[in-house]
């Protein structure tokens, strides 16, 4: 897997949340939270990881810089979302799907 790939898995594919969740299970203060901080938590996490991995691909070269702040605004506000969005349907299949069967 290359340094690309691996950018393009932390911010569109669930990746930055996995790790997020990952840190809330191994984190003796995440661990403790009460379930709706923790959630805002897992939030922050995952959009400062998928925002980190979008910077490193403008550095790198592998996405173009954006033409002005708006253009940054708009285009690190997607890439949270999405990363936010997906890591919340990865979350819901694989941690609160234990032991139900699926439809």
């Amino acid at each position: 897997m290359t340094l690309r790939e691996v950018l393009a898995w932390l911010m569109s594919s669930g990746g930055a949340a996995a790790i997020a969740f990952a840190l809330m299970d191994r984190v003796w203060w995440l661990e403790e939270l009460a379930p709706q901080p923790k959630r805002f938590v897992a939030f922050g996490i995952t959009a400062g990881l998928a925002c980190g991995a979008f910077g490193v691909c403008v550095a790198m070269g592998y996405n173009p810089v954006p033409a002005d702040w708006r253009a940054w605004v708009e285009v690190l506000v997607f890439t949270a979302t999405t990363a936010i969005v997906l890591g919340q349907g990865v979350h819901g299949a694989v941690r609160l799907g234990r032991g139900r069967a699926l439809p």
